[in-house]
């Protein structure tokens, strides 16, 4: 029997270029803190607090793309504009995101942005199944294993409700199977719903994003982060500057050295849900 050949052609995908920058968090410890401190725990305890900032600053900047779903920039709370679209330029969470070798568009933002609900969920598992492109507009089928929320507990406890309860959470008869018993992990990042506040540096809840959610592929995520340097602290002496000979003040500084880069979106099906 002879077998027909086949033959395709290698379409390439849109791509990113990222530029890593450091973050760095600088502690000053007085002379007098460190030797005359009623409590000598708390000198480690601050400086141990300096390297967790320059972490948890990696983990809300790798949050970005999802906390500014809509969004193509964000303003970041050194005052820079980040880029935080996917590869076509497009919003992370869009309606028509483009491919590179076809004219047709696919979607990974939930219609009308609906609450965590069984009904949500099956939905976005839809367009996982149903409605995924390759670029040159071939149907593809992903399969999540990932429900993610932000820190709004009422939401993450639904989710932990319908992955684990034996009847749907909404059955009026507790003997009904419930098909999403154990189909996705639930994973809450608190990040998500947060604002960066530029002229405070600082990270604040936003009420208005807590009730967001999506569903995700973990296995082939397309969010990227390159790190040249992971979150480090370094200590002061006389040779690197860290100590002043006059005063015996001491400088600690923590830094990461990181980017971020947002370029395929099929992997996690969004609920823009917006909160007044």
């Amino acid at each position: 029997e002879n077998a027909e050949p086949l033959a395709g052609d290698i379409v390439a995908g849109y791509s990113k270029s990222i530029t890593v920058r450091e973050r760095t968090y600088s502690l000053a410890l007085t002379w007098m803190f460190s030797h005359h401190n009623k409590y000598p725990e708390q000198e480690q305890n601050i400086i141990r607090g300096a390297a967790e900032a320059c972490a948890s600053r990696m983990e809300f900047d790798m949050a970005a793309p999802f906390t500014y779903s809509t969004a193509t920039t964000y303003t970041n709370i050194d005052g820079r504009s980040v880029d935080v679209s996917t590869g076509d330029g497009l919003s992370f969470a869009n309606a028509a995101h483009t491919l590179t070798n076809n004219s047709s568009t696919f979607r990974n933002r939930l219609s009308t942005d609906p609450q965590i609900s069984r009904g949500a969920i099956e939905l976005a598992e839809n367009l996982f199944l149903q409605q995924m492109l390759d670029n040159s507009g071939n149907r593809i089928v992903v399969m999540p294993d990932t429900i993610v929320t932000g820190s709004d507990r009422t939401t993450y406890n639904i989710a932990m409700q319908l992955m684990r309860s034996t009847a749907p959470a909404d059955a009026p008869n507790p003997g009904v199977y419930n098909p999403q018993q154990g189909t996705y992990r639930v994973v809450m990042a608190p990040a998500i719903d947060s604002t960066f506040t530029a002229g405070g540096k600082s990270f604040t809840f936003d009420s208005t994003k807590q009730k967001q959610w999506m569903l995700v592929d973990s296995k082939n995520a397309g969010l990227f982060l390159v790190v040249t340097q992971p979150p480090t602290i370094m200590a002061p002496t006389v040779s690197n500057g860290g100590v002043q000979f006059l005063t015996g003040q001491q400088t600690w500084k923590a830094h990461a050295v990181y980017e971020i880069a947002a370029l395929d979106p099929r992997f996690a099906v969004v609920s823009v849900v917006t909160t007044a």
